[in-house]
């Protein structure tokens, strides 16, 4: 994933919780969730949205 599908990301998780929709990312490659917690996404969007 680049810069552009982080933006893409963040952007839609966003938008769909200040809506009230509640957000779930689930299932992550360990690599890719160590890639997440290097950039602090979820500190930025939010801790349970990564389970």
């Amino acid at each position: 994933m680049n810069s552009s599908g982080m933006g893409l990301l963040l952007n839609m998780v966003q938008s769909l919780t200040e809506n009230g929709t509640k957000v779930t990312i689930s299932n992550i490659r360990p690599a890719v969730l160590d890639v997440f917690e290097l950039l602090q996404l979820p500190e930025i969007i939010g801790e349970g949205v990564f389970i």
